[in-house]
């Protein structure tokens, strides 16, 4: 989850973040579902939520975290229903809402009084007396900007990869895509495996999903790995890379262009590929110039052999 110093989380009091929120409005939880802001333990009466919190920013994190717009319009939706009086704003940049029922769901929040505002807050102050927070709010459209006071502020922080995403990606040699989520094979056609064979993912450790899509890509993934062990063996065809060392002019192009990370250099210098880890791709093939490596069963000489044979 992203903690950065925007509008003064972990400065004011009364600044907290959706997580947090969820526990305090969770039966189970330390006040046993009351909302209460936590500088003087009273209920708030006007609260703000604010969305893309060091989310969809070129200069942080420029992804989207999918499910805060939802999560705003659930939670403030459940504080109304507590409190009818309480005044709820929520600023959005785009309301994301996507997902079944979920248009619908945020239609009847709209009309439940939830004001929903498009706009970016520029800064936050606390007011040192009450400990209310003065919100400097610029409503898209408008040539002004707002200032606004709130009793209790909360931030949909952005979703960011675990520090053990980070540590399984390193460890089992997996891609990450550029958000630093782990990488499927292909984002639409094959979401569920990885280029490691045997390795599936599902869930947060790919990117931030709602908890449905969650459970049907874990279903998914639990499929998936139940072939090979239904059979209880794994069978690969071997169109892999292979070098010749007699051409190759020590560029290592082939080296730093493999997603597989399966070409390497020994200790005599001569390049080596893991067999296990090359998925025959021939990447390093088009991107050498010396062409000293090529393709098991797809070498040039045998293409040669194809074309003059049907010529």
């Amino acid at each position: 989850m992203y903690q950065g110093p925007d509008y003064g989380y972990r400065v004011y009091e009364n600044v907290i973040t959706q997580i947090q929120l969820e526990r305090i409005l969770a039966p189970n939880g330390p006040t046993f579902g009351h909302l209460i802001r936590p500088s003087d333990r009273k209920r708030p009466k006007k609260v703000l939520f604010i969305n893309c919190v060091g989310s969809r920013d070129v200069n942080t994190n420029p992804w989207c975290s999918y499910v805060c717009c939802n999560l705003s319009v659930k939670n403030s939706k459940l504080i109304k229903s507590e409190h009818p009086d309480t005044e709820i704003v929520v600023s959005y940049i785009d309301m994301r809402c996507a997902g079944k029922d979920s248009e619908e769901y945020y239609r009847r929040s709209r009309n439940a009084g939830i004001l929903f505002v498009k706009g970016i807050v520029g800064k936050i102050e606390e007011n040192p007396t009450n400990k209310n927070l003065i919100v400097h709010l610029e409503s898209v459209g408008t040539d002004s900007v707002l200032k606004l006071e709130f009793d209790l502020v909360i931030l949909s922080s952005a979703s960011l990869p675990s520090k053990g995403t980070q540590k399984i990606a390193k460890v089992m040699n997996m891609e990450k895509s550029s958000d630093g989520f782990l990488k499927e094979y292909h984002a639409r056609l094959d979401p569920i495996d990885t280029k490691v064979p045997g390795i599936y993912i599902c869930g947060s450790c790919q990117g931030q999903k709602s908890i449905e899509l969650a459970v049907s890509q874990g279903r998914g993934a639990a499929s998936s790995a139940g072939i090979p062990m239904k059979t209880g063996e794994y069978s690969m065809e071997l169109i892999r890379a292979s070098p010749v060392d007699d051409r190759c002019a020590k560029c290592y192009l082939c080296i730093e262009s493999c997603p597989y990370s399966a070409i390497s250099v020994n200790s005599e210098g001569k390049l080596v590929v893991d067999v296990i880890k090359c998925r025959g791709c021939g990447i390093c093939a088009a991107m050498c110039p010396s062409k000293a490596i090529e393709l098991t069963y797809y070498r040039d000489a045998q293409y040669m052999a194809y074309i003059d044979e049907l010529l």
